[in-house]
């Protein structure tokens, strides 16, 4: 008995630590090229029920040059460290907030 108690707590801890679930999520398949790089902010695709969610948000224009289908955002960025991202406007950002009463860090 003490074997098949021992089996059913490995088998549901498992199933516990193998759960993959994602609390938010995007999807950048859905963007075509005619979308001028993407909306600004993009909703994430997947977003867990207990949160509310600011979507990818650029801080740069778009510039010249054709956007790609599948892609959000842009390339040929200038910037070579976080200082100076933020002085050239080459940065995302996106925020998540827990629904009150939800737990969080």
């Amino acid at each position: 008995m003490k074997k098949i108690t021992l089996l059913m707590i490995a088998i549901a801890a498992t199933m516990c630590l193998s759960t993959n679930a994602h609390i938010v999520k995007w999807n950048f398949a859905s963007i075509v090229a005619a979308d001028n790089f993407g909306a600004s902010p993009f909703a994430p695709t997947v977003c867990n029920e207990n949160l509310n969610v600011v979507g990818l948000t650029r801080y740069w224009t778009t510039g010249s040059g054709a956007a790609a289908a599948g892609a959000w955002g842009r390339s040929n960025f200038t910037a070579n460290s976080f200082a100076d991202a933020v002085a050239a406007n080459e940065f995302v950002t996106f925020s998540l907030t827990p629904n009150v009463g939800y737990p969080h860090l």
